[in-house]
């Protein structure tokens, strides 16, 4: 129980692997940003950091944090796509591979292992239209 607690305007919150962090994009700027995650109290007094630079606003679903690091899509001016890892302890972003030049994810999410890493791409949109035909709560039918 208890008051919610606002820790900061944000997306997608998640915790990294080992708990040290709060990770969230924001709707309003790019980026993967941090702030240290203690208790929640504590939180909200933290500083924010921004992580990952390279984060586009139609990104803010396509990260996901590994225990050594963040996988994330980085957009480069002159290319497509690219699936990028930012190493914790080395500060540097490697390319894993590079994605369709009209990707669309819609999220991506890490097995426990980290052996794996599952990317959600829309493909084609589409959408199945569907007739309902509400029934009467005043007069129920009788079988």
């Amino acid at each position: 129980g208890g008051e919610p607690i606002e820790i900061a305007p944000g997306l997608r919150p998640r915790e990294s692997v080992d708990g040290a962090w709060l990770l969230y994009a924001k709707a309003d700027a790019d980026g993967l940003w941090r702030r240290p995650r203690r208790a929640w109290q504590e939180t909200v007094a933290g500083a924010e950091e921004l992580l990952v630079e390279h984060l586009a606003p139609q990104d803010v679903m396509n990260w996901a944090p590994g225990r050594h690091g963040v996988y994330f899509i980085r957009r480069p001016a002159d290319g497509p796509p690219v699936l990028s890892f930012l190493d914790d302890a080395r500060g540097a972003t490697t390319d894993v591979f590079t994605l369709t030049p009209a990707f669309e994810g819609w999220g991506l999410d890490l097995s426990p292992d980290e052996k794996e890493l599952v990317i959600a791409e829309l493909l084609m949109q589409e959408s199945d239209l569907r007739v309902a035909v509400p029934r009467s709560t005043a007069s129920p039918q009788a079988d």
